[in-house]
């Protein structure tokens, strides 16, 4: 299996904020149908991470990610299939499952 440029880059942001601590950081994903050009994809992804306050809000390629505290999260966008792909990482599952269901709202 290839793993690209943009997928090293998901994974070491996501991981990143959890990784100071001694415990592994909860990784959690979800998708949805996003029938959305890339652009719009993008945008809205952005929107939401600015809405629940995240930082380092950047894009790379077709995922933006973001982090917050001790969590990093992204989206990725694949207009071509219609959707798009939530991903949060950090300490506490509580938390990361309540950012995954706050971040894919926009989608809906």
């Amino acid at each position: 299996m290839k793993i690209g440029s943009t997928s090293l880059v998901v994974v070491a942001m996501l991981s990143a904020p959890a990784m100071a601590r001694a415990a592994p950081p909860v990784v959690s994903s979800v998708w949805k149908e996003a029938p959305l050009d890339l652009n719009q994809c993008l945008a809205t992804a952005q929107v939401d991470f600015g809405r629940y306050g995240y930082q380092n809000i950047v894009i790379v390629g077709h995922s933006v990610l973001a982090t917050t505290g001790d969590y990093g999260a992204a989206i990725t966008c694949a207009p071509g299939r219609g959707v798009a792909t939530f991903f949060v990482a950090g300490p506490n599952y509580d938390v990361v499952q309540a950012m995954i269901g706050n971040l894919n709202y926009g989608y809906r």
